[in-house]
């Protein structure tokens, strides 16, 4: 899988193509947590409702250990500060069109009627989860990721299938991090055995027109 680095200028279209995601998510139900307290209170939102999944997973590196740290301290400012300051991998898929903004298709997930796009804090957790759909990735700080929003109706999914997950909409990851809203995990605590409760299903649509880097001069 290819780590495409582009930086992207929003434009969305295109019909979505269908697919499937497999890997580490888990099936069941739609669950969102939602806030009990705090100055604000989340919409849709939840954060860490995935259980640790096989023994041997291991957060990949510090910003994944911190966001870990977050989670079991029920702390969602210092949680969606390090999404901010993380730097995001989107997966993408090719289509199979010539070189343009219909050769790449973001791989988004759709639970019900509503759809998510995919997003990893680090390239192994995206390989892990995602490397029988994508075959190949955006490498985006979150103010990139911002302003790449393909549609406003997308939310974000972070770190699918893991204990570091979150489903929470664009524009609630600074909220939540200013401390403006909270976004509760599942019953005030993430417990030992608790598993995410959504059914994957896949689409993809366009990112927004990428871009590569022009080539530096002779």
């Amino acid at each position: 899988m290819r780590d495409q680095a582009y930086r992207d200028q929003a434009s969305p279209g295109g019909t979505p193509a269908d697919g499937e995601v497999r890997g580490g998510a888990r099936s069941g139900g739609a669950h969102h947590g939602e806030a009990e307290s705090g100055p604000g209170r989340s919409e849709d939102a939840r954060v860490g409702g995935t259980d640790a999944g096989p023994p041997q997973w291991q957060p990949a590196d510090a910003a994944e250990r911190a966001l870990l740290d977050a989670v079991s301290r029920a702390d969602c400012a210092a949680f969606f500060t390090m999404v901010m300051s993380s730097r995001l991998r989107i997966p993408t898929r090719s289509t199979g069109a010539p070189p343009g903004p219909a050769a790449t298709t973001f791989c988004t997930w759709q639970v019900g009627d509503r759809r998510f796009l995919i997003a990893f804090t680090s390239p192994r957790l995206l390989m892990a989860n995602m490397a029988d759909v994508a075959d190949g990735f955006l490498s985006l700080s979150f103010d990139e990721l911002v302003e790449t929003w393909p549609d406003p109706h997308l939310r974000l999914a972070l770190n699918l299938g893991t204990p570091i997950d979150a489903f929470v909409r664009i524009d609630t990851v600074a909220r939540a991090a200013r401390g403006d809203l909270e976004v509760a995990l599942p019953g005030g605590q993430r417990s030992a055995g608790q598993t995410a409760t959504m059914t994957p299903s896949a689409a993809a649509i366009p990112p927004s027109r990428p871009t590569p880097p022009s080539p530096s001069p002779p």
